[in-house]
């Protein structure tokens, strides 16, 4: 298991997971809990690549989703507090309960 990402953007760390999933390469994000009250990186979410044979292949997965927007199912909406991703009939996540962004700017 090794760590292939670590940012506070969770909305990022979002975009690669669902990418690496999408290709087939099991992950696992840690340390997606409090951060924000925490100093430092090293408090920052991970992204874990679980099968070390697979880290080249993950990079190269991750660092294309970097370089190109991230395509939702139309109106679905990652949550920009905590990451998750949501389907377009909620108008707050489930996980954490921040209210959907465009709330309010004509949806």
């Amino acid at each position: 298991m090794k760590v292939l990402l670590s940012t506070p953007d969770l909305i990022e760390l979002t975009a690669a997971k669902l990418a690496l999933e999408n290709s087939g390469i099991q992950c696992e994000v840690l340390n997606d809990g409090n951060y924000q009250n925490m100093p430092g990186p090293f408090a920052y979410p991970q992204l874990w690549v679980l099968d070390d044979s697979e880290f080249e292949r993950a990079s190269e997965i991750v660092k294309a989703a970097r370089s190109s927007p991230v395509k939702l199912p139309d109106g679905d909406w990652v949550c920009p507090k905590c990451g998750e991703r949501s389907e377009a009939q909620f108008v707050s996540c489930w996980k954490c309960g921040e209210t959907r962004p465009d709330i309010g700017k004509g949806v």
